[in-house]
């Protein structure tokens, strides 16, 4: 947390640049976290604020725009602050109390991803299910084989236990309740199920698993990156790991 905002009569002036903002290449306005009180900062005790800043303002601009697995486009940029002025009224929440804003934004961010695995997940199972009914080899379809069939079998039981603790952890937030442990769990286990689920998929696929006519390919790429989105697999461990020791 680098960029700065700095009061300049009943206006705040942004600099610094940001990493990885989500739709910047596209947006009409964004939000952007800054330092407003270093000191607090320093000691942990906030010191964070956050502001509405319109992508027209002077001084703002996305110097580039980061390319996912190859991709042509993409949705995450890098955006840089030069003096950027905005008025006291930008502000959003409570002065140099951003943190806790940002740290709820993350908790619906990785739910969100939770429930987008469960369905990525359940979307392969089914796509994976009627084909190895139709697919034959040997002599029967290969549904009928354990290597095939165990697998399938798998897969319906991890996302079952993914759509469970997923459903549970919403019921928890919805309650108003913090469930930062649970959250990091939700949002590791549902992840790295999904990368499970379509590893299996498109090996009972054969070689079509792999062609862009099946579309598995696409939900392998998001199953792949929502592992890091939002906080990567080793960010949840360290949480959860945190929580239980206290």
């Amino acid at each position: 947390m680098r960029t700065r905002a700095t009061r300049d009569g009943d206006d705040w002036v942004i600099s610094g640049t940001k990493q990885w903002i989500t739709n910047s290449p596209t947006a009409d306005y964004i939000f952007v976290f800054v330092v407003t009180d270093e000191a607090l900062k320093s000691k942990r005790k906030g010191g964070v604020s956050c502001f509405l800043v319109p992508m027209n303002s002077p001084g703002l601009k996305v110097d580039s725009v980061i390319k996912l697995f190859g991709n042509i486009g993409g949705d995450e940029g890098i955006v840089s602050f030069t003096d950027v002025r905005v008025p006291s009224s930008a502000l959003v929440g409570e002065l140099h109390r951003g943190f806790d804003l940002a740290l709820a934004g993350v908790s619906i961010g990785r739910i969100y991803n939770a429930g987008r695995c469960v369905g990525l997940a359940r979307w392969a199972l089914e796509k994976s299910t009627d084909y190895a009914k139709q697919r034959v080899a040997f002599g029967q379809p290969i549904a009928e084989y354990q290597g095939i069939s165990f697998a399938l079998a798998d897969c319906a039981t991890d996302i079952y236990a993914a759509e469970t603790m997923s459903v549970d952890c919403a019921r928890r937030l919805d309650r108003g309740e913090s469930a930062i442990e649970q959250v990091s769990m939700v949002k590791l286990f549902t992840t790295e199920m999904c990368s499970r689920v379509y590893e299996r998929c498109m090996q009972a696929h054969g070689g079509m698993g792999l062609t862009n006519e099946m579309k598995l390919y696409d939900g392998w790429h998001q199953a792949r990156y929502v592992r890091i989105a939002d906080g990567s697999a080793e960010i949840m461990r360290r949480n959860i790991a945190r929580s239980i020791l206290k």
